[in-house]
């Protein structure tokens, strides 16, 4: 854990440190192909990638927004807007069931669909960054055998969505078999992702790795490989001026309290991994903040969400509910956003801007941009991507159906949403675009 870099011997030489450049030779030229042949586009530049799990959450039906489906073969006709300056929402309180439910009212341009297969390979978006990249992991698989499922973790790249250049993060044999990748980001400067070999997000054994976009190193962050139901893996981490912040759960087998404690760790020195703040999980990085929610065994205490400056490490209440439940804190600028209840509230600074209303479904994995939110909502899974324009006014926008693989992923003026598409094997795609 001192060292930094990813050592050889650690995993019985499945893993040789730099992405190998035959393998990513083909995928740059398919990349590149792919571009011009295979999506269908409504203008041209993408902008961004930002990773999040994606969360299960429940399911709203057809009629909650009344007629209609997403076609993801149908592309958003674009309308033209006035100067839109950042405001407070009016009303405050939006409800779900007012979501606007038309395409050629979306505030996206410049919009591209992502297949999900490629020469015979499963293409996955793992998140989207600021940038106007995209992190692609190609050749994920899980087949069952006997009832049990074999996991096939693929290779990664960032990838220009103008070009189709394609830059290897992980290569064929970076590879470690029968692993998952459940949670990546990245930025200007790193990539970091967490594997388990787990085939659930409760996974007790896990590793994060970092890749050095300059160097061209990948290194491993943090780990463990305790016994089953120990401490399980963290769900997402976050990336800060070049340090991952992320939360880890220990001592989960009831012969010690439970431990929810935040770790972080600068990826380009060797210094050790640094133990945070204790009792507290959920960091996301803002704006020089450090947002975190404090750990309770009591479902009925209320709720307490913290800040710590980044720059001087004092720490405050930012806010706090005595008789409600709060969860899935996201950040971005000066925006941070998160569920309260069946709501989303939204924050600029320490000021509420915006109420979503959930209505009866529960809103989750949430994702903050410049001037936007994206969410899903649902019953039974995550079955509706959503998106809240803070400018304006604001407007909420159904964005797409997707029954249990709605997700919904923002950066800067990027976003990227999952929509149903019978033509592709998994029967589900991408659309990726900027917000106007």
């Amino acid at each position: 854990m001192n060292d930094p870099q990813l050592r050889r011997e650690d995993f019985d030489d499945c893993f040789t440190g730099e992405p190998p450049s035959p393998s990513a030779a083909g995928d740059v030229v398919r990349g590149r192909h792919l571009l011009r042949r295979r999506r269908r586009t409504a203008g041209g530049v993408v902008a961004g990638i930002v990773a999040v799990v994606v969360l299960a959450v429940p399911l709203l039906t057809s009629q909650t927004f009344g007629p209609g489906r997403f076609d993801p073969a149908e592309t958003p006709t674009a309308v033209p807007t006035a100067t839109i300056m950042p405001s407070a929402c009016t009303p405050e309180t939006i409800s779900v069931k007012n979501a606007i439910n038309a395409p050629d009212q979306r505030p996206i341009e410049q919009i591209e669909l992502q297949p999900s297969e490629e020469n015979g390979e499963q293409v996955m978006v793992l998140a989207v960054a600021a940038t106007g990249e995209m992190l692609l992991e190609v050749g994920r698989d899980a087949t069952s055998k006997n009832d049990v499922v074999e996991l096939s973790p693929g290779r990664l790249y960032i990838e220009d969505p103008v070009t189709g250049q394609r830059t290897p993060v992980r290569g064929d044999d970076d590879l470690i078999p029968k692993t998952q990748t459940f949670f990546a980001a990245f930025d200007e400067r790193f990539v970091i992702w967490i594997d388990t070999p787990d085939t659930t997000v409760n996974s007790s054994a896990w590793n994060m790795y970092a890749f050095d976009r300059v160097t061209g190193k990948i290194s491993k962050v943090a780990g463990s490989d305790t016994a089953p139901d120990e401490d399980l893996a963290p769900h997402r981490a976050t990336l800060w001026n070049g340090t991952v912040y992320w939360y880890e759960v220990r001592d989960t087998s009831g012969n010690q309290p439970v431990q929810f404690n935040i770790y972080s760790r600068k990826l380009d020195s060797g210094e050790p991994t640094r133990l945070l703040v204790e009792n507290v999980h959920d960091p996301v990085a803002g704006d020089g903040w450090l947002y975190y929610q404090a750990y309770t065994t009591d479902p009925e205490a209320g709720y307490t969400i913290y800040r710590m400056s980044l720059a001087d490490g004092k720490s405050e209440i930012f806010h706090r509910e005595t008789d409600k439940s709060g969860a899935g804190l996201a950040a971005a600028g000066d925006l941070v956003a998160w569920v309260e209840g069946e709501d989303v509230l939204v924050y600029r600074g320490t000021t509420r801007i915006a109420r979503v209303d959930g209505k009866g479904v529960r809103p989750g994995d949430l994702s903050v941009g410049d001037n936007m939110i994206g969410f899903v909502t649902g019953d039974n899974g995550a079955n509706d991507d959503m998106l809240l324009d803070l400018r304006n006014g604001c407007r909420l926008h159904h964005l797409a159906k997707a029954e249990g693989m709605a997700s919904v992923r923002i950066a800067g003026r990027t976003i990227a949403w999952s929509v149903p598409d019978p033509d592709q094997p998994d029967h589900r795609a991408d659309y990726i675009g900027r917000l106007r």
